[in-house]
């Protein structure tokens, strides 16, 4: 995997506003086929003809707008991709079918850290804050314990490793940023150094008789991957979210996440042909963390997916009651015209 930075550098804020509304649903043919004209239109209208038009999906549209694209020759200049909240829920839905019954979630409850409708929600898939937040207090519990055992058989490079990690420590009390970058070097030098990783997998190997061992690492690298693919989408990091992507892929063969699992290698080498087919919109848009919507001009690493964006416009017209009142108003009038029949 690349080396990450220390210092995530700010991506460039977003303009964004409520699409236009279509009183239709998504998922059918002539109202998808709407959609992707209407964007094309504004694009055109923005930045001329001569630029293809990006357009993140959900997954259930994806697979269709990839459908109409392949049927289609109009639609041949848009370049499609499913949006990552979405992605990130599959792959809280993927690690829940993992660890369902395990006794990871009944630790939640009997921890009273969550409840079991809420532990329910976390393994479907369909709490996305409490899961990430779940699994990352599990993968922190579980590194300590592996951090003591491992240890146990090199004590000296506990010493070693924890001088570093205070100094590092140190530094970010401080908030000095180039302490902390420098810091931060010297701890990769170190575990360079010293060969960490190497015994790490030594020790691991010799453990591999152990059927709980090997599902504990095999959860701790999901949660890893997954809390990866969350990084590049918050700094904006293109590569990286395509290098996290990948490594995750194979976890949503395993557990026949079918959708995903037919569509995301279809994306994967669709974006790996952008250098080549579409070097401005990689350059300019991609490389420069376009791809991601930041509301946030001052502080670093909040970045979201544009389905998530789109969520939140969502929420705030509800809020408002803007949606809700119109739906209302409708049914009243329905209403009303059968009372005067």
């Amino acid at each position: 995997m690349k080396k990450l930075k220390t210092i995530c550098p700010l991506v460039p804020t977003s303009q964004y506003g409520n699409p236009p509304l279509i009183a239709a649903p998504a998922h059918e043919w002539q109202t998808l086929l709407t959609i992707l004209m209407q964007v094309q239109n504004i694009k055109t209208a923005v930045v001329g003809k001569n630029r293809r038009t990006v357009i993140s999906l959900d997954m259930r549209l994806y697979q269709l707008a990839k459908k109409l694209q392949m049927t289609c020759q109009d639609l041949r200049h848009i370049l499609l991709r499913p949006g990552e909240l979405h992605i990130m829920m599959a792959q809280l839905r993927t690690i829940g079918a993992f660890i369902e019954n395990s006794g990871l979630d009944m630790y939640w409850v009997e921890s009273d850290l969550y409840g079991p409708s809420t532990v329910k929600q976390i393994l479907g898939g369909n709490h996305e804050k409490r899961g990430e937040a779940a699994h990352t207090v599990t993968l922190q519990a579980l590194f300590s314990l592996y951090q003591e055992a491992f240890f146990v058989r090199h004590p000296a490079l506990r010493t070693i490793i924890k001088k570093s990690a205070n100094r590092l420590s140190d530094a970010c009390k401080k908030g000095d940023k180039q302490d902390i970058t420098a810091k931060q070097e010297e701890l990769a030098q170190t575990i360079t150094s010293t060969v960490l990783a190497s015994k790490m997998e030594h020790f691991d190997a010799d453990h591999e008789d152990s059927p709980l061992f090997k599902f504990t690492r095999r959860y701790m690298a999901m949660v890893m991957e997954m809390m990866t693919f969350i990084r590049a989408v918050r700094t904006g990091d293109w590569d990286l979210h395509l290098e996290a992507l990948q490594l995750f892929v194979k976890y949503v063969f395993a557990h026949d996440m079918l959708n995903y699992a037919r569509m995301i290698p279809v994306y994967l080498a669709e974006m790996e042909m952008v250098k080549e087919t579409d070097p401005e919109i990689y350059q300019q848009e991609f490389q420069k963390g376009n791809w991601v919507v930041n509301k946030n001009a001052r502080v670093a690493s909040c970045a979201v997916g544009a389905d998530h964006a789109l969520e939140h416009v969502n929420r705030s017209m509800k809020v408002s009651a803007g949606l809700i009142e119109t739906s209302d108003d409708q049914d009243d009038d329905s209403e009303e015209d059968e009372d005067d029949e």
